[in-house]
C-alpha cells in the first residue's frame, strides 16, 4: 500500500454509525498492515507520447514521490490513523473492501534506484582519430557521430533559436545526438534485428502497403491502433530526432528509417497547423515503430541516464569538447 494510498484512506474514512450496538462485540486485535496492493489494480497505460519522450514520464514519476513523501510526513505528525471500516480507490476504480486494520505510519523512506555510473569526457586518441576518419567529431559509448549528423539538428533547432546562442544550439544539437547514441550501444546486440524488421516493412510500404494497416500490424507503440497516428503536436513534445523527421517533410511524405532512443521509426506527416511564429507551429504524423526492447521502461532508463550526462564521451578536440552539454 502506497503512502498516498493510507493518506486516501484516511480522507475517505467515515464516522462511525452513531448508533451503538446493545452489547459490544468481544475485541479483536487489529491486524497491523504496512503494505498492501489491490487486487484489480493493473498498471497504468502508456500512452503515444510517453514512448515516443520520456521526459514526460520522469516529470510524472518525481511529482508522485513529492506527493508521496508529503503524505508520510502528514501520517507521521499525526501518530498514525484510528481503526476502522474503510473503502480506498484504486486506480481505476472504487473498490469497497472491509478489513479492520490499525495502520502505523512508516519511516519516510522512499525506493530509488541504483545510480548509475557517471559519465566521463575526454579527447580522442590519436589512433582513435584516424582509425575512424575526419567527419567523426564524437565518440559516444563507442558510437561514433559524424559532423553531419550534429549540423542536421544544428539547422533544424537553428530555425527557432529564441534567445539562444550559436553554441547553445550546437549544445542542445549535442545533446539530442548523445542521448540517440547511448540507446544505440546500449542496445547494440538488438540493433540490427529491429532495422532489418523496419526495412521489411518498409519495403511492404514501397510496394503499395498501406501505412495505417502496416502500422496495425508492426508497430509497437500504443498508436497502433489508430493505425499510427499520433495527432497534432508542437515542437519539444517528442524526441528531437523523431519530431525533426515530422516537422521537416512535406505532407503526406515518408521518412527513411530514423533512430531514436526507443528504436527505429518510419514517420508518415499528415497535417500542419501554422502559429504564430514557428515554436507554436504544430504537425501531425503517424509512425511505425519497431523497439530495442519491448520493456518500454528500461529504454526510458537508456535515455534518462543519456540526458543526466551518464555517457562516456570522447571529442575530437577541445573546440567541441567546450559544446559539451553535460560541462560543468
Amino acid at each position: 500500500m502506497t503512502r498516498l494510498t493510507l493518506l486516501t484512506l484516511g480522507l475517505l474514512a467515515g464516522a462511525v454509525s452513531a448508533q451503538e450496538p446493545a452489547k459490544p462485540p468481544q475485541p479483536v486485535p487489529p491486524t497491523v498492515i504496512s503494505e498492501a496492493k489491490p487486487q484489480d489494480a493493473k498498471p497504468q497505460e502508456k500512452s503515444a507520447q510517453d514512448v515516443i519522450n520520456p521526459l514526460a514520464e520522469l516529470e510524472r514519476s518525481i511529482e508522485r514521490k513529492r506527493i508521496e513523501l508529503a503524505a508520510t510526513k502528514k501520517l507521521g505528525a499525526e501518530g498514525g490513523l484510528a481503526t476502522a471500516i474503510r473503502p480506498f480507490f484504486t486506480n481505476r476504480a472504487l473498490v469497497t473492501r472491509s478489513v479492520e486494520v490499525q495502520i502505523k505510519p512508516q519511516p519516510e523512506t522512499i525506493a530509488t534506484p541504483a545510480e548509475p555510473k557517471a559519465g566521463s569526457a575526454r579527447l580522442m586518441t590519436a589512433d582513435e582519430k584516424a582509425s575512424l576518419g575526419e567527419s567523426v567529431v564524437m565518440i559516444v559509448d563507442g558510437q561514433s557521430v559524424t559532423k553531419s549528423e550534429v549540423d542536421e539538428l544544428v539547422k533544424y533547432y537553428g530555425q527557432n533559436p529564441g534567445d539562444q546562442s550559436d553554441d547553445d544550439v550546437k549544445r542542445q544539437a549535442l545533446r539530442a545526438v548523445i542521448v540517440q547514441k547511448a540507446a544505440l550501444a546500449a542496445y547494440s546486440g538488438q540493433a540490427a534485428e529491429a532495422r532489418a524488421k523496419l526495412a521489411s516493412v518498409e519495403a511492404e510500404l514501397a510496394n503499395g502497403g498501406d501505412f495505417a494497416e502496416l502500422a496495425k500490424k508492426h508497430s509497437m507503440c500504443p498508436s497502433s491502433a489508430q493505425g499510427g497516428d499520433l495527432d497534432f503536436f508542437g515542437r519539444g513534445m517528442m524526441d528531437p530526432i523523431f519530431e525533426k523527421a515530422a516537422f521537416s517533410q512535406k505532407m503526406g511524405e515518408t521518412s527513411p528509417i530514423i533512430q531514436t532512443s526507443f528504436g527505429y521509426h518510419l514517420v508518415k506527416t499528415t497535417g500542419f497547423k501554422k502559429g504564430e511564429n514557428p515554436s507554436a507551429d504544430q504537425v501531425r504524423a503517424s509512425h511505425i515503430l519497431v523497439m530495442f526492447d519491448a520493456d518500454s521502461n528500461a529504454a526510458r532508463n537508456v535515455a534518462r541516464n543519456a540526458m543526466s550526462g551518464r555517457s562516456n564521451l570522447a571529442f575530437r578536440d577541445e573546440e567541441w569538447q567546450k559544446l559539451n552539454p553535460f560541462a560543468r
